[in-house]
């Protein structure tokens, strides 16, 4: 977000601070409420031995946000995360090896 997109977060949360007589602080946390409470959830999943996509099923893996959309997730994604997860380890140990042989 840049400097003129703040300032009117900023004016807008104010405004709304004003109509209902509560400082600004206060209706920050009421807007990121919702996102801090999906982030929460979503740290708080144990994804450590999720073998097969009906386990990954029986997690919460979508959050509706009113005026923005859904955010969800499936096991495909999960799974190519994964992949990239393994293949980032793969090429930080080659790189790791190059400077122990330089």
């Amino acid at each position: 977000m840049n400097k003129v997109d703040s300032d009117k977060v900023k004016s807008l949360i104010h405004r709304v601070g004003l109509r209902h007589h509560l400082p600004d602080s206060i209706i920050n946390k009421i807007v990121n409420s919702q996102f801090r409470f999906a982030r929460e959830t979503i740290v708080d999943i144990k994804l450590e031995g999720l073998e097969n996509e009906e386990d990954f099923n029986k997690l919460k893996t979508n959050f509706i946000f009113i005026g923005l959309g859904k955010l969800y997730t499936n096991y495909n994604v999960y799974k190519k995360l994964l992949n990239q997860k393994d293949k980032l380890k793969e090429y930080h140990n080659l790189k790791q090896n190059k400077n122990e042989i330089e």
